[in-house]
């Protein structure tokens, strides 16, 4: 009986454990899918994501797939049946963006980590427009970013509100109002003095 246990190994290796660490860094040192991927995107020269010319001057204009399947979500790489052969992978599709990041920073671990967008689209693979943060770090400025969105579009609504023109109108009369000479207070009426 003994024997029988001694020859079995103690630890059994997951497959998909061994297959799945690491698969962004596999791609992205293979010079093919690197220009697989290059193939898939383009530099948005039309600016739809309205970057400011100061961010343009800094960091660069964003670089966007060429087939935009969904316009609200983050765009995924379909990886091809060669590069999952090649490097026996698992996955069908992985993030265009953090695989962009990957691309360029191949030694950093990514695990736990989220890639967040400083231009605030979520098409762009621009690697200067991404940068690395934890998950924490990236829900308190996903907060921060929806509090300024709420502030500016609630000056939008006060700016084409007729009551809020009126009022500063009011307001600006009023303090450019005379206030010298006598005037006299108006003592209103009771018009219901006699019905009840």
């Amino acid at each position: 009986m003994k024997n029988k246990m001694n020859n079995k190994s103690p630890i059994k290796l997951n497959i998909k454990d061994n297959r799945g660490k690491n698969i962004i860094t596999r791609l992205v040192i293979d010079p093919d899918f690197i220009e697989y991927f290059n193939s898939l995107h383009t530099v948005d020269e039309d600016n739809t994501a309205g970057l400011t010319a100061h961010f343009i001057e800094k960091y660069g204009k964003c670089i966007i797939p060429k087939k935009i399947s969904n316009y609200t979500l983050y765009q995924r790489v379909n990886i091809p049946v060669r590069f999952i052969r090649k490097h026996n992978l698992y996955r069908k599709y992985l993030s265009s963006h953090r695989l962009a990041y990957k691309i360029k920073y191949p030694s950093r671990n990514l695990y736990n980590i989220d890639i967040d967008h400083k231009c605030h689209n979520p098409h762009c693979c621009n690697p200067d427009h991404l940068r690395a943060l934890t998950r924490s770090e990236n829900s308190i400025e996903k907060g921060e970013r929806a509090f300024l969105e709420m502030k500016n579009t609630l000056k939008i609504i006060e700016e084409k509100d007729e009551f809020t023109k009126w009022l500063k109108i009011i307001k600006k009369a009023a303090v450019n109002f005379d206030y010298s000479g006598e005037y006299k207070t108006r003592i209103d009426d009771d018009h219901l003095e006699g019905l009840y």
